[in-house]
């Protein structure tokens, strides 16, 4: 599953939008100083429940922030605010 990321210059997420792999991403409108990179995240699957997908999104907002843009942008976890 592919997730959108909306996050700042500092890679803290603002917003998630989870999405079939072969899905197109999906946004609202971004804010200055805000990009959205698409994101594969293998460990969540569509065979999940609604339940378990959120936990596991709450998990990487509360956790991760975004790293590198474009094809190059993955998660890694915050190091602290």
């Amino acid at each position: 599953m592919h997730l959108t990321v909306i996050h700042g210059a500092d890679g803290y997420i603002v917003g998630v939008t989870a999405h079939p792999s072969d899905a197109p991403s999906a946004h609202g409108r971004l804010q200055p100083g805000e990009f959205v990179s698409r994101i594969d995240v293998p460990e969540i699957t569509d065979d999940l429940e609604t339940s378990e997908i959120i936990e596991r999104i709450d998990q990487i907002v509360a956790g991760y922030r975004v790293e590198g843009a474009g094809a190059e942008a993955h998660l890694t976890r915050n190091t602290g605010s």
